[in-house]
């Protein structure tokens, strides 16, 4: 059995990775399989460390949060799948991580007996994820009370799963630590990538260095501010254009002259300029740039 969790752990690392890669360079129908063979393995590590532990109630319902957390995984990658279905798509998978997160909560009680530490430490893990909001920047519109809602649970369940950890020493127990903080973490991150303005674009400097084809895709502060001032419109944020352009701008400064891969073009990068271009005119014209250097 050891071999089989340590096996599926090894393929879990494997298949994250490969996501993670492919969150910037696939389509989203691959980034959907590609999520999703990630999240089953997940699954399948789940029950087989229930039944390395043994049949019980922390066991079943660990394997339930994997399971709504799979299909939540799922459904947000089908926001990009079916951008029309967007919103629905959205909530629906909030709302089967938010299942998932509260199976985990019981289930890292029945480990150990519900203690004030636990409870603390969840208060104290949501204050920080309040706190991000700023730095970030986060634009939560109409999400604002739901996202806090799953931020609280995620924030609980954390607590209780690391303090557990600390009570009661066993496999189990490392399990339940690396589990609470990975959620923290992973859900943190998906708070910046669905609600952050901050994107880092140095890919053909850093990351890809020796892509065949770099475009160094660009618009003015003014043409971006717009797009995104109308973003948040439809998402029920109101926030006005000289805020969203101001922001445009700062970010602009700190990304050019950050000391850590600061923003600026490739020397073999093609410069396209989509100021005045809409995203099919945006998207010719990258077509047109790679049928031109592949040939």
């Amino acid at each position: 059995m050891v071999f089989w969790i340590v096996l599926f752990v090894l393929i879990s690392l494997v298949l994250a990775a490969a996501y993670t890669r492919l969150t910037y360079m696939a389509s989203p129908q691959v980034k959907l399989l590609s999520k999703m063979l990630a999240s089953l393995s997940f699954v399948v590590l789940g029950l087989l460390c229930a039944s390395f532990v043994g049949k019980t109630a922390y066991g079943t319902l660990v394997c339930l949060g994997l399971i709504f957390g799979a299909l939540g995984d799922a459904l947000l990658e089908m926001t990009e799948c079916r951008p029309d279905r967007k919103n629905g798509f959205f909530l629906a998978g909030i709302a089967a991580f938010l299942l998932g997160h509260l199976m985990y909560i019981p289930a890292f009680l029945t480990a150990v007996h519900a203690r004030v530490s636990q409870f603390a430490l969840g208060l104290i893990l949501f204050g920080v994820l309040f706190a991000l909001q700023f730095p970030l920047k986060l634009r939560l519109g109409r999400a604002q009370w739901p996202v806090y809602l799953y931020g609280a649970i995620v924030a609980l369940m954390a607590g209780c799963a690391i303090c557990s950890a600390f009570i009661s020493a066993s496999v189990r127990s490392v399990l339940m630590l690396l589990g609470g903080a990975l959620f923290l973490i992973s859900d943190t991150f998906l708070l910046i990538r669905l609600f952050s303005p901050y994107k880092k674009w140095w890919f053909g400097t850093v990351v890809l260095p020796n892509a065949t084809v770099k475009i160094f895709l660009t618009a003015t502060p003014e043409a971006r501010a717009t797009r995104r001032w109308k973003e948040y419109r439809e998402k029920g944020i109101d926030t006005p254009y000289e805020e969203v352009l101001a922001d445009v701008k700062q970010r602009d400064y700190q990304d050019t002259h950050r000391e850590a891969a600061p923003l600026k073009q490739a020397d073999d990068a093609v410069l396209l300029d989509t100021s005045e271009l809409d995203f099919e005119q945006s998207l010719a014209a990258m077509k047109k740039i790679i049928a031109q250097k592949v040939g």
